[in-house]
């Protein structure tokens, strides 16, 4: 699991609209993960 302040590997993530979004070490960026809307659990 990574801590608020790791370091992780640049790595491609496919956003809402079917983007790809690089997210690449030396920039700082914020990754906010959910569950899906309106379901249970």
């Amino acid at each position: 699991m990574i801590k608020v302040g790791d370091k992780v590997e640049p790595f491609v993530l496919i956003d809402h609209m079917g983007i790809k979004r690089k997210i690449s070490t030396g920039t700082r960026k914020i990754i906010f993960f959910y569950p899906k809307a309106n379901t249970p659990g």
